[in-house]
Parts: structure tokens; sequence; C-alpha cells
């Protein structure tokens, strides 16, 4: 089951979705507005700190 048959069983279930870039985190919520029309709405956006031992520690 991919994202869009969570979405279309029924319109009252709203998705949390997230994307990682960088040291950037953005927060979406995932929501059925029409016949096949999706939107995805930022909700929270936050920065996590760089760490240059976990590169380091992780090999």
């Amino acid at each position: 089951m991919n994202w869009k048959d969570c979405v279309d069983s029924t319109t009252e279930i709203k998705i949390l979705g997230f994307q990682w870039v960088g040291y950037k985190i953005d927060f979406y919520v995932l929501d059925l507005k029409g016949d096949r029309i999706y939107t995805m709405n930022l909700i929270a956006q936050i920065s996590v700190p760089f760490f240059p031992c976990l590169e380091i520690c992780a090999v």
C-alpha cells in the first residue's frame, strides 16, 4: 500500500510526512482536497546541529 492508497481510503485521515535535506527537516501533512488532488502542507521545520564526530564515529 502506498501513500495514495492510504489517502484514498478515507478523507478523514491525514498523513504525516517528512523530508530531510542536509541539516534541515521539514514536516508535512498530506491531504486529499479533491478528485486526485493531493496537497502537502508544511507544518514545521527544524534544523539539526552539525556534529563532525558522528561522521568519523560512523565509519
